[in-house]
């Protein structure tokens, strides 16, 4: 079974869940970089490590969705809902999330570099562990975040929770940056 989107097939096995949401079966991996999905229903779907890189996803529904890991690197992201989504360690660097709703989402260990996350809904996410000061944010949020979750915790945090790999892998592609 392949799901349809506006009478396209992405190539990617489905099943259907009690309440109609789909989810991407376990052994396949969601690949939708460098496509444009505006105002697409993506409820409750399982998306563990997708790939969502420079992704044009402005306006879609991510209600409680499972994107674990994803790389969403330089996606376009404005007026998304991501309510009560799991974005755990996600790759959120250089997205364009203005005025997206992140509202009682998880976004544990997300790295957002240089993200533009102006005029979005999430105070009361939890932003354990993110670098939410190397972001471009509202005032009124950076002012809530930075009481709720303040930096040297959160950097504690990374280093104790995050892979040795990880992190190198974060400092070489800066250094890579920076050369060029």
């Amino acid at each position: 079974m392949f799901q349809m989107l506006k009478g396209r097939k992405i190539d990617m096995p489905t099943s259907r869940m009690k309440d109609g949401g789909t989810l991407a079966s376990e052994t396949s991996v969601v690949d939708l970089s460098f496509q444009t999905r505006m105002k697409e229903d993506f409820r409750k779907v399982e998306w563990p490590g997708a790939n969502l890189r420079r992704s044009i996803l402005d306006g879609c529904d991510f209600r409680e969705s499972i994107l674990e890991g994803a790389n969403l690197t330089g996606a376009s992201l404005r007026d998304a809902d991501f309510m009560k989504a799991a974005l755990d360690r996600a790759c959120l660097r250089n997205i364009d999330a203005r005025r997206a709703k992140f509202g009682l989402a998880n976004l544990q260990g997300a790295d957002v570099k240089g993200a533009d996350l102006r005029g979005i809904r999430g105070k009361y996410a939890v932003w354990r562990g993110v670098n939410w000061w190397e972001a471009r944010l509202s005032d009124s949020l950076h002012k809530s975040l930075k009481k709720r979750w303040p930096r040297d915790e959160a950097e504690a945090w990374r280093l104790k929770h995050l892979n040795v790999d990880e992190v190198l892998t974060d400092v070489e592609s800066d250094s890579d940056d920076s050369e060029e």
